[in-house]
């Protein structure tokens, strides 16, 4: 959940740049952490501790008030309502596509990444899990430093090289938003890859 708090000047002229100090956003009443780009203006609720997005209750109504300025004492605020609803039944499960590397020429220090996708529900971040060779190298831990959510990607670099000729398996488990149908919620899947000596 988020919003765009740009500066654009009103006819010729330079912006002076947003405020940073002066944003204040509200949920339900509450102020609320966020995080702002000032390169696309792009504002979200965001958990400090995992830089997510805040996880949203089903069928639960939120009121935001986003106030910003910009350097020159200008002000702005808005205020909308939304309701969280989860579509469901989601009877795909989730996908996964682009495994890299595959096959038996990865190079010693791979970036391992893989596309999750979900067309009807959406992906829930929490619950990526990747891990390679038994190791749970991503999970809702660390997975804002591992995730494009734009793309969809997930990936991992390894800490030090795997040696040559070495065989090596990696695992995501996904799921989506959706709790019906149970066995629909959930996908697994794995790939295997050799490094090239």
């Amino acid at each position: 959940m988020g919003a765009v708090l740009l500066d654009t000047p009103a006819g010729a002229g330079t912006p002076c740049g947003i405020c940073q100090e002066v944003i204040t956003m509200r949920v339900n009443g509450a102020e609320v952490p966020y995080s702002y780009s000032q390169s696309d203006g792009k504002l979200s609720w965001a958990d400090p501790s995992t830089g997510l997005p805040y996880k949203l209750v089903n069928g639960t109504a939120y009121t935001v008030y986003l106030e910003g300025g910009d350097n020159a004492y200008y002000k702005v605020n808005s205020t909308w309502t939304f309701t969280a609803q989860v579509s469901d039944p989601d009877n795909s499960a989730p996908a996964v596509s682009n495994k890299v590397p595959s096959g038996a020429s990865a190079p010693a220090l791979p970036e391992i990444s893989c596309r999750v996708s979900d067309n009807q529900s959406g992906i829930d971040p929490y619950s990526v899990t990747l891990t390679v060779d038994g190791s749970v190298v991503v999970s809702s831990a660390n997975i804002s430093g591992h995730w494009d959510a734009a793309s969809g990607v997930v990936y991992y670099t390894p800490p030090a090289a795997f040696m040559p000729g070495s065989s090596h398996t990696a695992e995501v488990t996904v799921s989506h938003w959706a709790d019906a149908p149970a066995d629909k919620k959930t996908h697994v899947e794995a790939w295997d890859f050799t490094v090239e000596n």
